[in-house]
Formats: C-alpha cells, sequence, structure tokens
C-alpha cells in the first residue's frame, strides 16, 4: 500500500524507474507515483504495478510523462499480457485515478498498459498524448484476458502530429450506458 510520493524523476537524459511488486498479493496505489522527465531533454520513465489484484485508488496518479516524450506505465502487467512482468489476476482503476505518459514539449506519447488476466474495472483517466510542439500520440491498452468493464477517459491525440492508438482486447466487454457515453465523446473530440 502506498499513500504518499514515490518519484524517480529524470534529472538527465537518464530515465527513472519505479517498480511496486505485490507478487502474489495486492497492490493498492492510493497516492503519487511518479517517473516523470521533468528537466529539458528528458523523457518519462517507467513505472511498474505488478501483483495479484492491483488497484489504483480514487486520486492516485502515475506519471511517466516527459518533456521529449512520454515513458511507459504498466499496471497489472505488460501490454497484452505478454510479460516480463506477472500479470494481475484483477486490475482495478477507480474513478478519480490517473495515469499520464504525455510528451510536454515535443515528443510523442508514451506507452500505457491496464492488464490482468480474469477483470479489468477501468473507471479513471489516461493520457498519453503527443507534444503541443510536435510528436505524434502514444499506445494505451485497456484490456484483460477476461472481462473489461470501462467507465473511464483516454486521450491518445496529438495536437501537431499523428493520433495514438487505443485497444481494448477483453474476452467479454460490458458497454453500459455511462460508458458509450464516454467512448462516443472521447471519439467525437479530436484529442484522441
Amino acid at each position: 500500500n502506498t499513500t504518499g510520493i514515490v518519484q524517480a524523476n529524470s534529472v538527465s537524459i537518464q530515465n527513472g524507474t519505479v517498480i511496486l511488486d505485490g507478487g502474489t498479493g495486492g497492490v493498492n496505489v492510493g497516492g503519487t507515483v511518479s517517473a516523470a522527465g521533468t528537466m529539458p531533454g528528458t523523457t518519462g520513465g517507467a513505472v511498474s504495478v505488478p501483483g495479484g489484484s492491483v488497484t489504483l485508488a480514487a486520486g492516485a496518479t502515475v506519471d511517466v510523462s516527459g518533456q521529449n516524450g512520454g515513458g511507459t506505465a504498466s499496471i497489472g502487467g505488460n501490454a497484452h499480457g505478454a510479460g516480463p512482468l506477472a500479470n494481475a489476476a484483477t486490475t482495478s482503476i477507480a474513478p478519480g485515478a490517473t495515469i499520464r505518459a504525455d510528451a510536454t514539449v515535443a515528443g510523442n506519447g508514451g506507452q500505457v498498459a491496464v492488464w490482468s488476466q480474469q477483470r479489468t474495472d477501468f473507471n479513471g483517466s489516461i493520457s498519453a498524448q503527443g507534444g503541443p510542439q510536435g510528436g505524434n500520440g502514444g499506445y494505451v491498452e485497456t484490456s484483460s484476458l477476461g472481462t473489461l468493464t470501462f467507465t473511464g477517459n483516454v486521450k491518445a491525440g496529438a495536437i501537431k502530429g499523428n493520433p495514438g492508438t487505443w485497444l481494448l482486447d477483453p474476452d467479454d466487454l460490458t458497454i453500459d450506458s455511462a460508458a458509450a457515453t464516454a467512448i462516443n465523446g472521447a471519439l467525437a473530440s479530436a484529442d484522441v
């Protein structure tokens, strides 16, 4: 459990890495975990949160943004559950939880994976946008080998570049009226 601030920010070209590994147990992130590239010329680092069950609680923030490009956030496992991180059985992103992998000046958006083997409940927000001075949108995956419920918000766009990719790839996807409204609004906007 973490409710405070964990930082491994880039202060030069080298990137920071934060790993919160719960093994087969649970991981509950309630605070801020940062591997941001805050200095000129830096990119975001990497934050990995594997465990048997992974939760980003309301108000939690994972930040791998960087001035010259977003980093990588792996919550519950790697993209497609392909490893090398162990995959969570369940992953939950609460309303008010935020994952950022933006390029804040110029560069491409980063990569964010939210994964589980059985069930992913995504109710927060992810941003992996290209930089306002140039760069393409990033890659976002909100998936599960089993069931996915989604009522959150994803942005992987670019003002001066190509839009990014958002992958939803569960065995079962539940889209209720609230989720349908959120997805429709996101697809209709210019920043996805």
